[in-house]
């Protein structure tokens, strides 16, 4: 039950800060062996999965799905995109190296820092002496002491949501059959042109955003308790 999510949960986060640096180690060597991150982006990789994955669960999970998402996307059609917008792929996954993991991650993971911050500051207000030792989770509350907290993890899922929606959008409208528009002025432009847009790419860039929104949804619905019934009004006596 939830219920028993929830107590595993405590103490998670000294848990996942011991599996966070393993999983990021063997998901970032994968990554590399397939070609999909170059020797620096994954060294980056590792520290931006580290954070994230000790931060939160759900938070962990989000960057995991837009990571492997994106990994396998890229691979879709490869050889048209390098024909198409003149470009010789290092090898399968596009090899990305640390500038492109940071520029798509390195927000997100400040945000994940904020996020530690932010619960170890909540804890010990409220008496805990191990902050370290309590829930990694919490519910979205956007008034009393969880507000901060609340709006970092909300600007968190944003991120990658808007990072895997431009990434699917990249990946896959380059493929579309139908011929892409300038967003600016709807002039017809060459696929791979920045600014084109085409059915296809909008598409994706929808679905890819919903991914994630639904990806921490689902986390949220795992590991979170029921919320607390509502209080029944005050009778009142005539």
């Amino acid at each position: 039950s939830r219920r028993r999510w929830w107590r595993a949960a405590r103490g998670m986060t000294l848990k996942l800060a011991l599996l966070a640096v393993p999983l990021a180690l063997v998901t970032s060597a994968r990554a590399y062996r397939k070609g999909s991150l170059s020797r620096s982006g994954a060294l980056a990789a590792v520290l931006v999965g580290s954070v994230s994955l000790t931060a939160s669960i759900r938070l962990g999970c989000v960057l995991l799905v837009f990571f492997a998402s994106s990994s396998k996307l890229t691979r879709v059609g490869s050889a048209r995109k390098a024909e198409l917008e003149g470009r010789n792929y290092a090898g399968p996954g596009g090899n990305r190296s640390a500038v492109q993991v940071l520029a798509n991650s390195g927000a997100a993971t400040l945000l994940a820092v904020a996020h530690l911050v932010l619960r170890g500051a909540h804890h010990r207000a409220a008496g805990a002496r191990a902050w370290w030792a309590e829930p990694t989770e919490a519910r979205l509350s956007f008034s009393g002491p969880l507000r901060a907290l609340s709006l970092v993890q909300l600007a968190y899922v944003c991120h990658y949501a808007c990072t895997t929606a431009d990434t699917w959008a990249s990946e896959l409208g380059v493929l579309s059959r139908a011929p892409p528009r300038l967003i600016t002025t709807g002039a017809l432009v060459r696929p791979g042109t920045n600014g084109g847009v085409s059915p296809l790419g909008l598409g994706a860039s929808l679905c890819g955003g919903l991914l994630i929104g639904v990806c921490y949804f689902l986390m949220g619905k795992a590991l979170l308790p029921p919320a607390p019934p509502a209080a029944a009004p005050a009778a009142t006596t005539a």
